[in-house]
């Protein structure tokens, strides 16, 4: 009797180009694999068909390392689940067209990540460096998610930021927020992520202080309200991306 011995699933992904370069995580579960468009899952126990409380589980974690992704180059993605392929030990391959949701996650702006010394300057950083950060973001990132409650809020905070850009500013302070409710002050928070004053400062002004119509505090300045400048914005976005790597770094510790 033929036995099943390869289970695949497929979702699609869009842009293409998401990831500069093919993305591969292993876990004990599975192989995943993203690549030109499509993410590839091949489950470490075959099964057929996929149970269906399964496939949402997995499905929200290719939501989640997509909303990882996106916190690295600031850009808004869709993905759709393609279906499953089952291949058995007489080689007969049978393959479920699912009729699966698309969904849509956090305009383009490419945005290179940067690192700071401890008065604030930039240090430089090689692509070949900073692809290397990347992968590693995403590889603790998603072992670290079903831990921290307070790693996937923030996560979910600044994909809100790319898809909500009249309050984009409202969406990244909420970062800084739900970091210091995790440690009582916003002194202690600076402490234990060893993060700097002077751009935790910055960032409250930005965020916070600013009369910036996508900012938090718009009201109190409502007569002399501006947009923030796109300098503005980046500078806004960086701060954003290194909080959240300092607390995931943190809590890796």
């Amino acid at each position: 009797m033929s036995e099943l011995v390869r289970t695949e699933i497929e979702w699609t992904y869009t842009p293409t180009n998401f990831f500069d370069a093919p993305y591969i995580q292993t876990t004990p579960e599975y192989t995943l694999s993203f690549d030109n468009g499509t993410a590839l899952l091949i489950l470490q126990s075959p099964q057929h068909p996929v149970e269906v409380e399964l496939l949402k589980t997995l499905t929200e974690e290719i939501r989640q390392i997509l909303n990882m992704r996106a916190i690295q180059i600031h850009e808004k993605f869709a993905f759709a689940a393609r279906g499953e392929t089952h291949t058995f030990s007489d080689g007969d391959r049978k393959s479920l067209i699912q009729g699966w949701a698309t969904f849509k996650g956090a305009s383009h702006m490419s945005a290179e990540l940067a690192e700071y010394d401890k008065d604030g300057n930039l240090l430089t950083m090689t692509k070949e460096q900073q692809a290397q950060k990347d992968r590693e973001f995403l590889e603790v990132a998603a072992q670290k998610i079903p831990e921290s409650e307070a790693l996937l809020s923030v996560i979910r905070s600044y994909n809100a930021a790319i898809r909500d850009p009249a309050d984009e500013l409202i969406h990244l302070y909420e970062i800084r927020d739900r970091i210091v409710k995790e440690f009582k002050s916003s002194s202690e928070a600076q402490k234990e992520m060893r993060f700097n004053k002077l751009r935790w400062s910055r960032f409250g002004s930005l965020c916070n202080e600013l009369p910036l119509r996508q900012g938090r505090h718009r009201g109190r300045n409502a007569g002399a309200l501006r947009d923030a400048t796109f300098g503005e914005l980046k500078a806004a976005r960086k701060i954003a991306r290194d909080l959240i790597y300092a607390y995931l770094e943190y809590i890796s510790r």
